[in-house]
């Protein structure tokens, strides 16, 4: 979370250059709420939202630190003492990726976590409605691939994939779609656009500017002119499906460090 004040100016002028809509803000306890509520604002102003970014692979365990009740408790606390809507989170938005876990490639392990990730979901998804918060996740581009928990589906078809529960609960998604090529981008997304069109759900697709150690899923190391150039084609490709929202940078440090 940004809390020198150049910093943040230095962001507004260029997340409002690139004719950025949403951000979102890490949750973190140490950080003093006037803080978050100043950057909240100041986005505020420029037309940009803000949602409460949270997640652990190690929840899906009941383990972690912070915990999953200790973040949900502080968002609580937080949108409790904001003043007025200026200063609150839009949304929560969850990044938990359970497929980093030991095991996660045995079924029999994998079906234990996708039980239990189906489970934090819902939690979260609960709780942010309680709070009159829009819930969002991000998931894998091939959750498609991953089968849910037949006693966490509402699909009693057991036809039901991972990327259809998920929108089912939730009011939107982010696919990590990171590919640094359009067209290599557009096929993993098309399983996440068709799933948002079935559901009826916002979908949006999500590049790389981070060093991964692949240059086929980041742009790192490319110019700020390629990656504009191809989230257009992107855009053009994408927006045939209803539930194209739009595109996600990730992150913060890596698109303006782009040459």
């Amino acid at each position: 979370m940004m809390q020198d004040s150049t910093q943040v100016a230095d962001f507004l002028a260029f997340a409002g250059s690139k004719g950025v809509k949403k951000v979102y803000a890490g949750v973190n306890a140490d950080v003093p709420n006037e803080a978050f509520r100043g950057f909240i604002e100041q986005c505020g102003a420029q037309g940009i939202a803000v949602g409460a970014l949270i997640g652990n692979s190690q929840w899906i365990l009941d383990r972690g630190t912070p915990s999953l009740d200790d973040n949900l408790g502080w968002i609580e606390q937080y949108q409790g003492s904001a003043p007025d809507n200026s200063t609150k989170f839009e949304e929560v938005h969850m990044d938990i990726e359970p497929w980093v876990l030991e095991g996660w490639d045995t079924p029999a392990k994998q079906a234990q976590y996708v039980a239990s990730w189906q489970e934090k979901i819902s939690t979260i998804a609960n709780f942010s409605r309680g709070l009159d918060m829009a819930v969002a996740a991000d998931l894998p581009f091939w959750a498609n691939t991953i089968i849910p928990s037949s006693s966490s589906s509402s699909d009693s078809s057991d036809s039901t994939t991972m990327d259809v529960w998920t929108l089912g609960v939730v009011d939107s998604a982010t696919f990590m779609t990171y590919r640094s090529a359009p067209a290599q981008l557009l096929d993993v997304a098309a399983p996440a656009l068709g799933a948002g069109d079935a559901t009826g759900k916002p979908v949006w697709l999500a590049v790389e500017t981070t060093d991964v150690g692949d240059a086929a899923l980041s742009y790192f190391g490319r110019t700020a002119g390629a990656l504009a150039a191809d989230l257009v084609t992107v855009q053009e490709g994408a927006r045939a499906h209803a539930s194209f929202a739009g595109i996600a940078v990730h992150d913060s440090v890596g698109w303006p460090a782009l040459a």
